[in-house]
């Protein structure tokens, strides 16, 4: 589930049976989970102990769990259940000398959860703001010895608003390193960013097209990300320089709260009848593979077969990609090199050495969703 700026009146509710939504993120390839107990949070409470239980019980998952988490006890419970790490929140600000205690005794496995409204602390489940900056108190935690810190902007949590950018300049004025993964923001273009280069993926998806003989092309893109506009442009300047174009008609744009609606909408449903009636696009560029595997079953649902009446090539060769019928080509994201380059520029500015941004490059993965004009 999902409040709205920390707001027990204003949830949303995902689904039900969180062991439930666990596997089905397990089956997508995660590795880890982060469980956050809003009762224990809110209550101090251990209403939803069994439920994590159930959840660790799954396997295949490093999990790290919050929420009500206030005395030892309470750790040595959630580590005996099988959770890789702990979240002190309420009880890092409350009792500083037990959470560097704490820390001291289980390094790695402690960590510190930071719940910040307006730049200050907040606790006992975002009910109750202190007077103490967030950053500041991240700096303490850090002096303490405290491990990991997962810091929450509850102004902006659940809101779909974007990244507070006045928080990131705080943390860059008090000269406290972070690395930014996979987001470019111009407004702190001189932050040190890990990123895919999405224009040049966009130029490739159109590349590989265009070599297969490909000249009716449509996309599907996501309108409120720097992501979505970037591999667009992407798409649109590859075929130029073949001389060819992204007509508007030919092109869904989505947002994110309208991704569990976009094979309803209009446009896409415009889109896909025109390929049933086989007046539409040989082949489609995807946002990412989520969307590819959401317009394939759309389509099987009309009666199209993908790749005999369309083409499909998406981003970011998750885990369902190589699963799917047919299995998608798609550009691969390279998760891993990805992360490791993250943490060892993140490494080298703690050790007070300077680092600079880096774009990493796509590469493509052909499978059968991808066939022959």
């Amino acid at each position: 589930m999902r409040l709205y700026q920390g707001d027990y009146d204003r949830m949303t509710v995902y689904n039900a049976d969180p062991v439930a939504q666990a596997q089905q993120f397990i089956d997508a390839g995660a590795k880890y989970l982060h469980v956050v107990d809003l009762d224990g949070a809110k209550d101090d409470t251990t209403a939803n102990l069994q439920t994590i239980a159930a959840i660790a019980k799954l396997g295949g998952l490093k999990i790290e769990v919050g929420g009500g988490i206030r005395d030892e006890a309470r750790i040595k419970r959630y580590l005996d259940l099988g959770a890789d790490r702990c979240i002190l929140g309420t009880v890092a600000v409350k009792n500083f000398d037990f959470t560097a205690e704490m820390a001291q005794k289980y390094g790695a496995q402690i960590a510190v959860g930071v719940d910040m409204k307006d730049g200050a602390v907040a606790v006992n489940g975002w009910k109750e703001v202190t007077p103490e900056p967030g950053v500041a108190f991240c700096r303490r935690c850090a002096n303490a010895g405290v491990k990991a810190i997962i810091a929450t902007d509850i102004s902006r949590d659940g809101t779909m608003q974007g990244t507070n950018m006045a928080l990131y300049r705080a943390l860059k004025e008090k000269n406290i390193p972070f690395v930014f993964i996979n987001g470019s923001y111009p407004q702190l273009s001189d932050c040190v960013q890990v990123v895919m280069d999405d224009h040049a993926g966009g130029e490739l998806a159109a590349r590989t097209l265009l070599d297969r003989g490909f000249t009716r092309i449509g996309g599907i893109f996501k309108r409120d990300d720097r992501q979505g506009h970037e591999r667009f442009r992407g798409v649109c300047d590859g075929l130029a320089q073949s001389g060819k174009s992204l007509p508007d008609d030919q092109v869904c744009w989505f947002g994110t709260e309208s991704r569990g609606t976009l094979f309803q909408e209009e446009d896409t449903c415009r889109l896909m009848e025109e390929i049933a009636g086989g007046k539409g696009p040989e082949a489609i560029v995807c946002y990412n593979d989520e969307v590819a595997l959401g317009l394939c079953a759309a389509l099987r649902e009309r009666g199209c077969k993908v790749p005999r009446d369309v083409s499909i090539i998406s981003f970011d060769n998750s885990a369902f990609a190589g699963l799917a019928h047919p299995a998608l080509t798609t550009l691969n994201h390279p998760k891993d090199d990805f992360g490791a380059l993250a943490a060892q520029k993140l490494l080298h500015m703690i050790a007070g050495e300077r680092e600079e941004s880096a774009v990493l490059p796509w590469s493509l993965v052909e499978r059968e969703s991808l066939g022959q004009a």
